[in-house]
């Protein structure tokens, strides 16, 4: 079954909220038309509303947010997009993705040992 807007909706605040607890952020929609398109946002139910709007269109590219924390009295710079001078720290993202296998194959660590 197909989530329903409210459903997609409700599950990207969650990750915006986990990504970004609190505090201002960007948000950037890349399009095929008019390029990169960057927003700050405080309200993420705002944000995630647009962002999902936008990813129904057809000339959307990719929709994505800062991680790091942004200065709270911040505004769209003229230039467009934030820089580095308008972060106050940065935070690391790791993520390590392994591949689907069959239960009972062989691990990493075994395939690592045959090459040895």
């Amino acid at each position: 079954m197909e989530k329903t807007q409210d459903q997609i909706v409700h599950d990207t605040v969650n990750f915006i909220s986990w990504l970004r607890p609190t505090g201002l952020f960007e948000m950037r929609l890349l399009t095929t038309d008019k390029g990169m398109r960057p927003a700050l946002y405080q309200n993420r139910e705002q944000a995630a509303l647009k962002a999902y709007k936008a990813s129904c269109r057809t000339n959307a590219k990719a929709v994505y947010i800062t991680l790091n924390p942004l200065k709270e009295d911040l505004e769209i710079p003229e230039h467009g997009a934030v820089n580095d001078n308008h972060v106050t720290h940065y935070n690391n993202l790791l993520l390590d993705f392994d591949t689907t296998r069959p239960a009972g194959g062989e691990n990493a660590t075994d395939e690592a040992r045959k090459r040895c």
